[in-house]
Parts: C-alpha cells; sequence; structure tokens
C-alpha cells in the first residue's frame, strides 16, 4: 500500500507557467491523506529532502525506543515471575512474545531431564545472577543502548541503586523486537 501521495498541477500565471506540486501522507487514524507540503520550484525539493530525512531518523529512534520498553517489560515480567516462584521457560508460553524462538528451542532443550546435566548452566539466563533481589522487579532501568551487526545491545540495570547489569541483545522476529541472548557486566556496581 502506498502511503504517500504526490500531486501536481500546472498553471498558467501572468504568462508564464508554474508547476505546483503537494506532498500528502496517509494518516492513519482518519484514513484520510493530510497535506505535508506544497512547493512549486526546486528550492524547496531541499527542504522536502530535509524532511524526508528528519522523519526516517524519527521512525529509526521510535524504534529504539520500542526495544527499550520490550526490554524492559520482559525483564519486569521475568524478575515478577521468578519472585512468584514461577519458571517462565517451562511454565506457559508468555515468555515466547520477548523471546527469539531459537533462544527458547535451546533454552527448552536445556531443561529437559534427559540434556540437563550435559548442559547445566550456573546462572539464570536472564538475569545473569544466582539470587534475584526481592526489589530487582520493581527497580528495572534501562540505562543505554549500543548496536552492532547482530543486534541492539539494551543495557537493563536492576535494583533500587541498579547495581545489577545485563545486556539484552534484540533482534527484530516477526515485526517484534525479541531478546536473543543476554550477558552480564561482571564487574558492575555490585555484579557478581
Amino acid at each position: 500500500m502506498n502511503m504517500d501521495m504526490f500531486v501536481s498541477t500546472m498553471v498558467m500565471e501572468s504568462g508564464t507557467l508554474t508547476l505546483y506540486k503537494r506532498a500528502c501522507i496517509l494518516d492513519h487514524v482518519t484514513e484520510k491523506y493530510a497535506l505535508l507540503l506544497n512547493y512549486s520550484d526546486t528550492a524547496n525539493m531541499k527542504r522536502i529532502l530535509f524532511l524526508l530525512l528528519i522523519s526516517t531518523t524519527a521512525v529509526a529512534a521510535s524504534d529504539d525506543e520500542t526495544a527499550f520498553t520490550r526490554a524492559k517489560q520482559f525483564n519486569v515480567w521475568y524478575l515478577e515471575q521468578i519472585n512468584a516462584d514461577k519458571y517462565p521457560i517451562t511454565d506457559g508460553h508468555k515468555i515466547d512474545n520477548y523471546v527469539t524462538v531459537s533462544t527458547l528451542k535451546k533454552l527448552r532443550h536445556a531443561q529437559d531431564p534427559k540434556y540437563s546435566d550435559s548442559e547445566f548452566y550456573d546462572a539464570d539466563f536472564f538475569t545473569k545472577s544466582q539470587y534475584i533481589a526481592d526489589d530487582w522487579a520493581t527497580s528495572v532501568k534501562v540505562i543505554t543502548s549500543d548496536s552492532d551487526p547482530v543486534c541492539l545491545n539494551v543495557y537493563v540495570a536492576y535494583g533500587v541503586k541498579y547495581e545489577h547489569v545485563v545486556i539484552d541483545c534484540m533482534v527484530k522476529e516477526n515485526g517484534l523486537w525479541k531478546i536473543q541472548s543476554v550477558a552480564g557486566i561482571p564487574d558492575a556496581v555490585g555484579n557478581k
């Protein structure tokens, strides 16, 4: 579906032929086209290109914010589950909304009694800790991010003093940001 529309009209004014153009964009709420810009010469093309550049930058920033939001939502939910003595990897499928299919397949395989002895983890996969403090679920904060060719790394801190930090490697799967892997920061304030 084409979301942008350009309209052109030619008008003879005072013996001069002028080409008027309008750029419109689809408003998803009203499902009608809204006038974005009127222009009549090539000088305004620079302004249009600048506006398009700003809008694509805003979309990219918005996309990162979505990854931050999903990382925080997951970590709060996951810690609440652990504090309630539930194990989200094997209890239900809500975790499927936050973690990639391939990662969950590996984690669930590791939980199988036939294989669990050979694939032992010394810490929780998502928190990178053997201990989970009671205040972690109520004190989750996204502190920064960086990206690499593999994923958007979202740094998430836990605790009132944000003393424990993990890095959620976020990738898009079926249009949703999901966790592909998690790393800990060993020498962050209080990390063990």
